[in-house]
């Protein structure tokens, strides 16, 4: 069984099972680089270095959305590091990101191109993204420049990075279907985290927190570019509290777009 054969495996056993009963370790887990100057990237056998645009503001938007979790864990500027966020998202049942995001990267010898997510120190690819049986996640808010797209495999479908958290049994995933604005996903978020707070569906509250934006938005954030792209997958459940911790729920926010990827 190919990387990707082994994916989708866990993807359909994530999105189709119902809500996890691992404990997690954290009701949030926010992570946030807000400066991409030296991003080590792999590229075959061998690491270039890039830099990015920056997410100004990021952090403080972190703050907004873990505000209805306890205890919540925010990492930021070179704390936001891949290695925390591959210790920590699978015992935290919110994880928070915002972050730039590639849906395919240049393809190294073995003509594998793959979507690649960026943290404050190095790039973490699709294939890295390890499948685990003790997650405690119910939901990833993958909010970035085309989470939802990638590579499409004969006979299999689109490998995302949406696709690749699925692999991790998260049952509910947040996606884009295009690039994202980095200012109206923070806020959009924020209203996200404040429906779920209220039980709602998470389809529903996806839902009143677009309505909400759209109530309070300038003329150009009206724009479907600037709202309309981000969708959920998989299971539609209101939140449950049975968890110590508070409610379970996972989002990563990754946000690129206007500020370039």
């Amino acid at each position: 069984m190919n990387q990707y054969a082994f994916s989708y495996t866990y993807s359909m056993q994530g999105l189709l099972k119902g809500p996890p009963v691992h404990q997690a370790n954290y009701a949030f887990l926010g992570i946030a680089p807000v400066q991409f100057d030296d991003i080590v990237v792999r590229r075959d056998s061998r690491y270039v270095h890039k830099s990015m645009p920056g997410l100004t503001g990021s952090d403080n938007a972190l703050v907004n959305s873990s505000s209805h979790y306890k205890p919540a864990v925010l990492l930021s500027g070179n704390k936001a590091t891949r290695l925390a966020f591959q210790e920590n998202i699978s015992r935290s049942t919110v994880v928070q990101l915002f972050t730039h995001a590639d849906a395919t990267t240049a393809p190294d010898s073995t003509g594998l191109a793959e979507p690649t997510i960026f943290f404050a120190d190095s790039a973490l690819r699709l294939s890295e993204i390890q499948a685990s049986q003790h997650v405690a996640t119910q939901l990833v808010l993958l909010l970035a420049c085309k989470t939802g797209l990638g590579i499409n495999q004969k006979g299999e479908g689109v490998f995302s990075l949406a696709r690749g958290l699925a692999s991790l049994g998260v049952p509910s995933i947040l996606t884009t279907l295009w690039s994202v604005e980095d200012k109206s996903t923070y806020r959009l978020s924020q209203l996200f985290h404040e429906q779920l707070a209220t039980s709602l569906p998470k389809d529903i509250a996806l839902q009143q927190a677009k309505l909400q934006f759209l109530d309070e938005a300038s003329t150009l954030e009206l724009l479907p570019s600037e709202w309309a792209g981000i969708i959920l997958i998989g299971n539609t459940d209101p939140l449950t509290s049975s968890s110590p911790v508070g409610l379970w729920i996972i989002g990563v926010l990754v946000i690129s777009g206007s500020l370039g990827s």
